[in-house]
């Protein structure tokens, strides 16, 4: 089996079975573990695989609004919590994400996989960079603040087909107004 080949069909299977297991079930806020454990993975290959396919799933799992983007249900009555702390949060996430992608064996991957670890970790060294500049937005931004995400957001990726749909459009509707406080 040709190596990208093989990490192609490794990442897809991984994302297929992620995509298909049940959400999280509780309210709480998810914390992530920010490092992903790779031990039982066999070469670096499939690490480098299996640690991009577990930090998608991660951010998936931290962003209501990306799962109803992709058509998953998990928590569909909710927002993203766009927080001081869920900033931070992801800040560190995105450290330790950095630190642990630095740990492969650049030597043994090939050159499709060392462009894909080269590329995120430089997403996530500019990542990092831009945060320092968060709070240097206008609050009313005609392109990228959150009150032009929202309507788009419940209209475009949101479709209720059955009691439990509608009741959390209503939850996500009620959870407009503390989104803008």
């Amino acid at each position: 089996i040709k190596r990208p080949q093989f990490l192609f069909s490794v990442v897809c299977l991984a994302m297929s079975i992620s995509a298909c297991s049940p959400g999280p079930k509780s309210n709480d806020v998810i914390e992530a573990d920010p490092t992903i454990q790779l031990a039982q993975v066999g070469n670096e290959s499939e690490k480098l695989a299996t640690f991009f396919a577990e930090s998608f799933q991660q951010d998936l799992e931290r962003s209501p609004m990306t799962q109803s983007r992709l058509g998953l249900k998990w928590d569909y009555g909710k927002w993203d919590d766009i927080s001081p702390q869920a900033d931070q949060a992801l800040r560190d996430l995105l450290e330790a994400r950095l630190l642990q992608s630095k740990s492969f064996d650049t030597s043994q991957l090939n050159e499709q996989e060392l462009s894909s670890l080269t590329l995120y970790q430089a997403n996530l060294n500019r990542s990092i960079a831009n945060d320092e500049f968060r709070l240097h937005t206008y609050i009313m931004h005609q392109f990228s603040a959150w009150h032009t995400r929202v309507p788009p957001g419940k209209h475009n990726t949101e479709t209720e087909t059955s009691v439990e749909d509608a009741e959390a459009y209503i939850e996500r509707l009620t959870g407009v107004k503390p989104l803008f406080d």
